[in-house]
């Protein structure tokens, strides 16, 4: 039976920055704080020398691409809509409206 590797976690911004020896003892530092920095590192070393430089250096480095283009795409919540706006000429004057059904990219004036 093998032994999972362990890891070190630095975190820059958080309620204690710091390195941590285990994820439970990192997350407390990290969970439900606005904005925290956090990476994991399979070394020490490494640890020690990220947290004491800019987490910009280390940040997204080793992130994996999604190579599937259709993954990418944006799922509308909202399967139609209508976009409104409407113009005075003076006060009081004349109003125009105008509505833009966005699905089916249709306009129309009132």
């Amino acid at each position: 039976m093998s032994r999972a590797k362990q890891k070190y976690y630095v975190v820059w911004k958080g309620v204690q920055p710091g390195i941590y020896h285990t994820w439970t003892d990192c997350m407390l530092q990290i969970k439900g704080y606005e904005g925290a920095i956090y990476k994991s590192f399979d070394s020490h070393e490494d640890a020690v020398s990220a947290y004491n430089n800019s987490p910009w250096s280390y940040i997204g480095h080793t992130a994996k691409k999604n190579d599937d283009p259709s993954k990418n795409k944006i799922k509308p919540y909202i399967t139609e809509s209508l976009a409104v706006d409407a113009a005075c000429s003076g006060n009081p004057g004349n109003m125009e409206y105008r509505g833009v059904m966005l699905k089916q990219d249709r306009s129309f004036f009132v």
